[in-house]
């Protein structure tokens, strides 16, 4: 599995800015102050302390420049990780490697536009070999180092997913707690900009 991402161009930053009625002389005194009250968080782990600008202007532009929205969104992403355990066990990166082993995924963008198609597949159809938590956990990564990465300014996603390979057996080997909680995952944080989800058989 590749998990690459395609950063945009500067103008294509402005861009998005300028839609959500944002600009980078505010985004970044915004950052500023939303760090300023992390730092003060004493209820929010520590690694919040170490959070990237980009990081803070992930969930800053995914609020449209509310300060207040983003402050609610990053208790609500802290508070959800550390009660849920798809997010535990991932210092061992073990999963990671089991997850590679098993499926693809790539990020295709056109170069005069914001959003992005995600194709994710199977590379590996065995149900054997395919670890419902391993993948949710792998996926989940994805997300998060998107959140830390580049400059924070994302455009619109469209994830296109391959369900041919797809069976009963591997939907048995997605706990039913696990797979509720990678779904809230998205309604919490919302920090993303998902424009849609497509099947493909």
């Amino acid at each position: 599995m590749s998990y690459g991402t395609v950063p945009l161009t500067k103008d294509q930053e402005n861009d998005v800015l300028n839609r959500i009625g944002y600009s980078t002389a505010q985004l970044k005194a915004d950052v500023v102050q939303l760090r300023r009250w992390l730092n003060k968080q004493e209820h929010l782990p520590a690694c919040r302390l170490k959070e990237t600008d980009a990081f803070l202007s992930t969930f800053l532009t995914g609020s449209k420049g509310s300060i207040e929205r983003s402050k609610r969104r990053i208790d609500a992403y802290y508070t959800f990780r550390g009660r849920n355990n798809i997010f535990t066990g991932r210092t061992d990166p073990s999963y990671l490697e089991r997850a590679l082993k098993i499926s693809g995924a790539a990020e295709l963008r056109r170069r005069d536009s914001t959003t992005s198609v995600v194709f994710v597949s199977l590379t590996d159809v065995d149900p054997e070999h395919f670890d419902g938590i391993d993948a949710m956990k792998a996926f989940l990564l994805y997300f998060e180092y998107k959140f830390r990465m580049g400059s924070g300014i994302q455009g619109s996603q469209i994830y296109l997913v391959d369900f041919k390979n797809y069976s009963t057996s591997h939907l048995l080997r997605l706990p039913p707690a696990e797979l509720k909680s990678f779904i809230e995952f998205f309604h919490v944080s919302e920090t993303g900009k998902l424009q849609n989800v497509k099947r493909e058989n």
